[in-house]
């Protein structure tokens, strides 16, 4: 098997075993007839501990470049570019070099990572993502995620990353955040808090233990300049928000409540991942198929949003006139990519097939009304758990 047909296998969502996976391909780009077998199991464990994962990763840096460089419009939230950065525990293979490399989760006794990402919120594109040990601190893969990200950027970030170290490196970065503030961060957060101000901004001194951070991290350890924003949620709560926008003519007070809300697209692009694209059912028990999987799934989910943000401009123009605003059904957009990749990567005129995609995906829409909200289930999660039957040759 060749790389490009082993890297457009492993880019076209495996639904069923690897046999099947491997028959339907081959029938797909026109090698061979329905049922029949080309290429075996063993044949594909083979090439594939020949491919690395960072492939995937070149090819998905490749495929950005290319996507902000050719996209005429893209979204941006007061000028900035808005990305979101968080993690995830990912349930792994139990296997001894997994279980070696990564936390054991008890009393699960099964081995969990944490996932950590940087995602683009307004074009639903996974911009980098790192697999760790979940004893590793979620601030210490910042700073691999801050090297894919540029001065016009605002990131957002839930309540585990406020660090007055961790804010200092930004700004040494020339990098704007916007982080929702946990309530023993600080005095001054404290108090205010308790008072009745809607924000305030401080100059943030740090503590010994700051400092000591600051001078590991080769980091000034003047006092920082900062805002603290008081945001009323729906259900009667408080939110006390830390962000580098300090202008409040340019910023007030009243925009952050939906800024912060649209971190939460990148929880629904972990539901997508996990779930739609289902990482976690993966195709082997390798650890080099662990890293595969991940980075594969990430650069198929990319593609997809690429040809969903092109779909939206057609869906827009057609749409213009309607109350509501139409959207493209993004988990319908993904199960259209099935074969479809393939057939773009293997077809003499794959404009048209692009084309055709484009269409097919803009077909599948469906209508945000405004103010529409429901109640969240905290059931407590019992993970997805996938077979591993004929997965073992990889």
């Amino acid at each position: 098997m060749t790389i490009i047909r082993l890297v457009t296998l492993l880019l076209n969502q495996f639904k069923c075993s690897l046999q099947n996976e491997l028959n339907h391909f081959f029938q797909v780009i026109g090698v061979t007839e329905f049922g029949k077998r080309f290429v075996t199991k063993a044949a594909l464990s083979k090439a594939s501990k020949k491919l690395k994962a960072s492939a995937f990763i070149e090819l998905n840096n490749k495929s950005m470049d290319a996507f902000h460089n050719e996209m005429p419009v893209q979204k941006k939230w007061h000028g900035f570019r808005l990305l979101a950065i968080d993690g995830s525990k990912v349930e792994l293979p139990n296997e001894p070099d997994i279980r070696d490399l990564f936390s054991l989760q008890i009393p699960q006794n099964r081995p969990m990572d944490l996932l950590s990402t940087l995602y683009d919120l307004n074009h639903h594109l996974w911009l980098d993502a790192n697999l760790t040990p979940l004893t590793k601190e979620e601030r210490g893969h910042v700073v691999d995620h801050l090297a894919y990200t540029d001065e016009g950027d605002l990131i957002l970030y839930d309540r585990g990353y406020p660090a007055f170290w961790f804010l200092v490196f930004h700004q040494s970065l020339g990098r704007n955040y916007c982080m929702r503030l946990p309530f023993n961060f600080h005095k001054k957060a404290s108090d205010f808090y308790y008072s009745k101000e809607e924000e305030i901004t401080i100059n943030l001194e740090p503590g010994e233990r700051a400092k000591t951070l600051c001078l590991l991290h080769d980091l000034p350890t003047d006092p920082l300049r900062i805002r603290l924003i008081r945001v009323h949620l729906d259900s009667g709560e408080q939110e006390i928000l830390i962000t580098s926008l300090l202008d409040p003519e340019k910023y007030p007070v009243a925009i952050f409540k939906d800024l912060y809300h649209l971190r939460w697209g990148h929880e629904e692009g972990y539901k997508h991942l996990k779930v739609h694209a289902e990482l976690q059912n993966w195709t082997g028990r390798g650890l080099h198929v662990i890293f595969q999987d991940l980075h594969s799934k990430i650069l198929t989910l990319n593609l997809t949003a690429m040809h969903v943000t092109a779909a939206q401009i057609e869906v827009g123009k057609k749409t213009k006139h309607r109350k509501f605003f139409c959207q493209v059904n993004r988990t319908q957009a993904l199960s259209k990519m099935k074969d479809m990749l393939v057939r773009i990567l293997h077809a003499a005129t794959s404009e048209l097939v692009i084309s055709r995609l484009v269409d097919a995906i803009a077909n599948d829409v469906t209508l945000v009304r405004p103010g529409r909200k429901f109640l969240r289930n905290r059931r407590p999660g019992v993970g997805i758990r996938f077979r591993p039957a004929y997965k073992h040759g990889r």
